[in-house]
């Protein structure tokens, strides 16, 4: 992934993250500060990955927090849903096999795809797929960046 051809503020909040990585290959998401990155905020998304209790296996993903900017153009208030109960989101959609994949491989995934929502001359979304762990270094947050065009 080129740092160079990513548009602010995805190209901003990948070099935060990778900053905060380190040598791991992911970082924690306690090392995740959002003072440190005020002007990224209303750009952000934040998705739990929950898993079954029994086996660990990944069941669906839950949206914690969704920055005011992403909100806003937003067909309804995701925060608090999973993905399974969205249906242009559930299993089998885009947006679920690329949160399938970064948990899967731990790696930053970036994807395009065409905007569907009441914002007026917003055609499209360039969005950056960021893991995080809660430190056993397993990817049990994604920080997801969107930029609107």
């Amino acid at each position: 992934m080129s740092v160079d051809r990513l548009p602010d503020p995805l190209g901003g909040l990948f070099r935060y993250w990778d900053s905060i990585r380190g040598d791991r290959p992911l970082p924690n998401r306690s090392d995740f500060d959002p003072v440190a990155i005020p002007r990224l905020l209303p750009h952000l998304i934040l998705v739990e990955v929950l898993r079954d209790q029994a086996d660990g296996q990944v069941e669906d993903f839950r949206f914690r927090l969704i920055g005011t900017h992403v909100d806003e153009r937003m067909n309804q208030r995701y925060t608090g849903q999973r993905l399974s109960q969205i249906p242009s989101k559930q299993r089998g959609s885009t947006i679920w096999s690329t949160y399938q994949a970064v948990e899967r491989e731990g790696q930053p995934k970036v994807i395009s795809l065409d905007y569907i929502g009441p914002a007026e001359h917003t055609t499209g979304t360039t969005e950056i797929f960021l893991p995080l762990s809660a430190g056993g270094g397993a990817v049990d947050f994604i920080v997801v960046g969107l930029r609107f065009a």
